[in-house]
């Protein structure tokens, strides 16, 4: 969902994931691109899914070692201190100018949707393969729908219905291999579980940032919802280091290796982000859209690089309902 918790204007899964991810947020910008300038689009679009999907790859290296609430004050922290040096180069540069309050607060409110996208996509990396986490935060576009209707009332076609259930199918099939091998909700099947629960909170993320969007530069968005995160978890690693974990893995001491990954980790997000509201800010929507399923692709290069995990036809077939559903949308939205 690459990461995509940051829950920032970032993809079509916007992801709806898509971090929040991503039909994106930054469709709020009027688009402004030229022939040239749509194919810059979509290469920094390719180029950005490729650098997350890497980000979520070492989040799932941490996952060996550290617990949840652990990896993510870690993420956030350095995400933070990364997203907080490109803001005061923009604003020295006079780019972009100091956070309002109405920022802050609109930051505070999404960033407790943000940790529990985080909380729960983390914890499904750690006990299922990261294309399977991917494919599964490709649902997030048709929770979007679902959520526009209950919360900005927007109307939702047959269509729009049928692409959710085709989409949903798509998610059991996936999952159906944990549950064919433990015969119960246990195991790795809570990961499947705790990555569904992640895309629909995403999508609620998403909501909430096509009304910020229009109002709050995407640096901005960065650095506060990562300081407000990383503070929202503050409270779950206390309750680690007390001995009383959330998810039973005990506090780790960080060594000096995992800190430089952990800063690679904020530094990919920071990147990435910035490449995709790029991508999205001089394009359309509709063109960047298919960009997005790119990342299927990375997160089973990287999967099976980094962590030997070769993707089964349950993942194929799956991935296959979840993108006729997520095509599906799109293009219903394209022809609104």
């Amino acid at each position: 969902m690459a990461d995509h918790t940051d829950g920032t204007p970032s993809s079509p899964r916007t992801q709806g994931p898509s971090q929040a991810s991503h039909p994106s947020a930054l469709q709020v910008l009027a688009p402004t691109g030229t022939a040239v300038s749509t194919r810059r689009a979509m290469g920094s679009v390719v180029i950005a899914i490729a650098i997350l999907t890497l980000m979520d790859a070492g989040i799932k290296q941490l996952t060996a070692t550290f617990g949840t609430p652990q990896i993510l004050v870690m993420r956030y922290g350095a995400g933070f201190l990364v997203a907080s040096l490109v803001l005061a180069v923009l604003l020295w540069l006079g780019r972009v100018g100091f956070p309002s309050v109405g920022a802050v607060k609109r930051s505070f409110q999404r960033s407790f949707l943000v940790v529990t996208v985080a909380m729960c996509f983390f914890y499904s990396l750690s006990v299922v393969p990261l294309a399977d986490a991917t494919a599964i935060a490709f649902t997030a576009p048709l929770y979007l729908a679902l959520l526009g209707w209950l919360v900005l009332k927007e109307p939702v076609s047959p269509r729009s219905w049928l692409a959710v259930v085709i989409g949903l199918i798509g998610v059991f099939i996936i999952a159906s291999d944990a549950w064919a091998s433990t015969g119960a909700f246990t195991g790795a099947l809570s990961g499947y579980i705790a990555a569904s629960v992640a895309s629909l909170a995403y999508a609620g993320v998403l909501i909430m940032t096509r009304l910020h969007a229009a109002s709050d530069p995407v640096p901005t968005m960065i650095t506060l919802q990562s300081a407000f995160s990383g503070l929202l978890a503050l409270p779950f690693l206390g309750l680690t280091v007390a001995g009383f974990a959330i998810d039973g893995r005990p506090f780790v001491l960080p060594d000096v290796d995992t800190l430089w990954l952990v800063l690679g980790i904020g530094v990919l997000g920071t990147i990435g982000h910035l490449f995709m509201a790029w991508g999205f800010k001089h394009a359309e929507a509709a063109k960047l859209g298919p960009m997005e399923y790119t990342s299927l692709l990375w997160a089973a290069f990287y999967g099976f690089l980094l962590f030997g995990e070769v993707p089964g036809w349950r993942l194929l077939i799956g991935c296959v309902f979840i993108i006729a559903g997520t095509w599906i949308v799109m293009r219903g939205e394209r022809e609104a």
